[in-house]
């Protein structure tokens, strides 16, 4: 700070270095009327990381007001600047605001294309969030074309069924079982197929799930609802004993097994997870 101060040039980097030193330092406070200069623009052309560290320090000292206030002017002078988008998005996304943090980070995407795994990421999970499936699906299949994991299948796998595209779920669990079996595809392939109306591929699924994890109380719940679809009360008992034993599952194991004792169950409403 002193060296900016006694520098006849003003160089604006001094400054940024000094307030990031408060910043590091624990005292945002200082930081703030240095960081408010530097974006003001009347300093010199603004550069985005010293929009991101005003951006920090006013949710550090929850001045909300003066963030939207100076990013809004920013991008008012250059909306045409993705990394202004993104800033933006971060600001939303501090208050919570899903539906215009994904706004934000559309129009950024527009500006430039999204490259980086998390912001793709991002735009998936914020589409999930206000209620667009298909909009998430389209964004978690662009993470398939790279090293994909086994969460991003999950992830979109669970966009098409909410977007009610069964269908194109199936087919995504399909191609990453194949890839590495895992127990929680198993599982949500066994739920899709069983919504359904698959119940023999369903109940497939769902042993295969619990080969892999004996200790899934849901995979056995739904192996018994399955074998209530198939009339087969003798599995359908011996799924939901297993099913008791698990904490989460033994009320409404035990529930339906206090039915299969007294008679068969007829009902074609099954109460499910």
């Amino acid at each position: 700070m002193k060296t900016y101060q006694l520098d006849k040039s003003k160089n604006n980097l001094l400054l940024y270095n000094a307030a990031v030193s408060f910043i590091m330092a624990e005292k945002a406070e200082k930081a703030l009327p240095h960081l408010d200069y530097l974006v003001s623009g009347d300093a010199d052309t603004v550069k985005i990381e010293w929009v991101e560290a005003f951006l920090r320090v006013c949710m550090d000292l929850q001045r909300k007001g003066k963030a939207f206030k100076k990013i809004n002017r920013l991008l008012h002078k250059d909306s045409g600047n993705p990394d202004l988008w993104k800033v933006m998005a971060q600001f939303h996304l501090w208050q919570n605001d899903y539906k215009s943090a994904l706004a934000a980070l559309t129009v950024r995407s527009y500006l430039e294309p999204v490259k980086k795994r998390e912001d793709i990421m991002l735009m998936g999970d914020l589409s999930n969030v206000v209620g667009i499936p298909v909009r998430a699906a389209a964004c978690y299949e662009s993470l398939l074309e790279g090293q994909a994991k086994g969460s991003d299948y999950k992830k979109l796998a669970s966009a098409y069924i909410a977007a009610h595209r069964q269908g194109k779920a199936l087919e995504v669990l399909n191609i990453a079982l194949k890839k590495k079996p895992c127990p929680k595809l198993f599982f949500m392939l066994g739920r899709t197929l069983y919504y359904e109306n698959l119940f023999n591929r369903a109940d497939d699924a769902f042993d295969k799930c619990i080969r892999l994890n004996p200790k899934n109380g849901r995979a056995y719940l739904m192996k018994g609802y399955c074998s209530l679809k198939l009339k087969d009360n003798k599995a359908a008992r011996a799924a939901f004993e297993k099913a008791a034993d698990c904490p989460k599952q033994k009320e409404a194991a035990e529930k339906i097994l206090r039915y299969l004792g007294r008679s068969p169950i007829q009902s074609k409403k099954l109460p499910t997870e």
